[in-house]
């Protein structure tokens, strides 16, 4: 009877440790089913940051782009004046365009 209960023990032991083991890889199958899901949503979040980025940066250039064309015809402007004005010099030509090309 000792051997046939060491068995049963034995084999229960075997159950509960097979058991165990069968929770604890489905609990971490769900903790990184969770993680992958959580890293996809940080992935798009990422994604619609570079899009927004992207644009940003296109509108920026976009808006360079507009400013040199202004500027550059405000030179253009104040040259024609420079040859309409009997009493310009070119001193304050060069003052003028030394402000424009260098920020003020």
């Amino acid at each position: 009877m000792g051997t046939i209960l060491l068995i049963i023990i034995v084999v229960a032991a075997v159950a509960v440790l097979a058991v165990l083991l069968f929770g604890a890889k489905k609990g971490r199958d769900k903790r990184q089913a969770g993680k992958r899901m959580e890293a996809q949503k940080l992935r798009q979040g990422a994604e619609v940051e570079s899009a927004k980025a992207q644009r940003a940066r296109a509108e920026a250039e976009e808006a360079g782009a507009r400013a040199e064309r202004q500027e550059r015809f405000a030179r253009e402007r104040h040259a024609d004046a420079d040859e309409v004005d009997p009493d310009a010099d070119g001193r304050s030509r060069e003052e003028r365009e030394r402000y424009l090309r260098h920020g003020r």
